[in-house]
């Protein structure tokens, strides 16, 4: 699994333009042939409920890498914590 924080999708263009001298020698054979990458909101066909049925899918199955793109928005200190 693949969720974007705040920010660019710099890391998902960088998986993309990835090229190799071996295998897998590009994105798509890595994506094709040794990985499977059930959810990425850029890359994956699924949209709108479909795509959160497959998330929730691979997360109740479990097993997975999560991997997050981005920053991760934090509470301001400025901001009393509230309920």
């Amino acid at each position: 699994m693949w969720l974007q924080g705040s920010g660019c999708t710099g890391c998902s263009v960088s998986l993309l333009n990835r090229v190799a001298a071996q295998a897998p020698a590009t994105a798509g054979d890595l994506l094709i042939n040794s990985i499977n990458l059930v959810y990425h909101p850029n890359l994956m066909t699924a949209s709108g409920v479909s795509a959160v049925e497959a998330i929730n899918a691979a997360y109740a199955r479990g097993g997975y890498v999560l991997a997050v793109e981005g920053g991760v928005r934090r509470r301001s200190a400025a901001r009393p914590a509230g309920p």
